[in-house]
C-alpha cells in the first residue's frame, strides 16, 4: 500500500504536491476458463522480483461460483511461491493476489511484485495429456483511498499476457523443489 506519490518528505514540503498524496491498495486478477470436458488441475507460480520477506503477505483466494476461498500455498526452494487449484469442466474460475490486510504486520509500504506462470498439474485429467487449452485473463486493479481509509477512487488495467492472445496452452510442470 504505497503512497501514489513517494516520498511523503517531497509532497509535504511543496503544498501543490499535497493532493497526490493518495494511498491505495492494489490487487491482481487472473480468469481462467477451463475448456475441457473433464476438471483440470493447476499450479499457479508466483516469481517475486520483491524482497522476499515480502511474500508473507500475500492472500491468494479462488473465486468460484460457489465463493471465494483460499488456495493453498507452498513455497520453492528458490523463493517462488507455487498456488494449486482446479477448474471445473467449462468453467472460469477468478485467482486473487491482493496484501493480507488483516495481518498485523503488513508493512505500511507493502509492495509485491514479479510476475507468474500458469501450469498443469500431472495428474490433471483422464487422458493425461500434457497441455491444456485455456482462456485468459489478467488484470490489475488499484483502489485509492485518503488519510481517514476512505475509498477515494478506484482504477482497473488489464495485464499483457505472454503469448498476446486470451487461448493460450497450459503445459504439465514436471519440476518443483518445495522448501525442505
Amino acid at each position: 500500500m504505497p503512497p501514489q506519490l513517494p516520498p511523503r518528505e517531497l509532497t509535504n514540503r511543496f503544498e501543490a504536491l499535497q493532493p497526490l498524496t493518495r494511498n491505495f491498495i492494489q490487487g491482481y486478477f487472473l480468469s481462467i476458463a477451463n475448456l475441457a470436458p473433464e476438471i483440470r488441475y493447476y499450479f499457479l507460480i508466483l516469481n517475486p522480483s520483491s524482497p522476499i520477506e515480502q511474500k508473507d503477505f500475500v492472500l491468494s483466494l479462488l473465486n468460484t461460483f460457489a465463493g471465494a476461498e483460499p488456495v493453498g500455498e507452498e513455497i520453492g526452494e528458490d523463493g517462488r511461491i507455487r498456488f494449486d487449484f482446479n477448474v471445473n469442466a467449462g468453467e472460469t474460475d477468478l485467482i486473487i493476489l491482493i496484501p493480507d490486510l488483516l495481518n498485523s504486520k503488513l508493512p505500511e509500504a507493502y509492495d509485491l511484485r514479479g510476475f507468474i506462470e500458469l501450469f498443469l498439474r500431472p495428474d490433471s485429467g483422464n487422458n493425461q495429456s500434457s497441455t491444456a487449452q485455456i482462456l485468459a485473463n489478467a488484470d490489475h486493479c488499484s483502489t485509492y483511498y485518503d488519510d481517514k481509509l476512505q475509498a477515494i477512487g478506484e482504477l482497473a488495467s488489464g495485464i499483457s499476457l505472454a503469448e498476446g492472445k486470451a487461448l493460450i496452452s497450459v503445459d504439465t510442470l514436471s519440476d518443483w523443489q518445495p522448501k525442505p
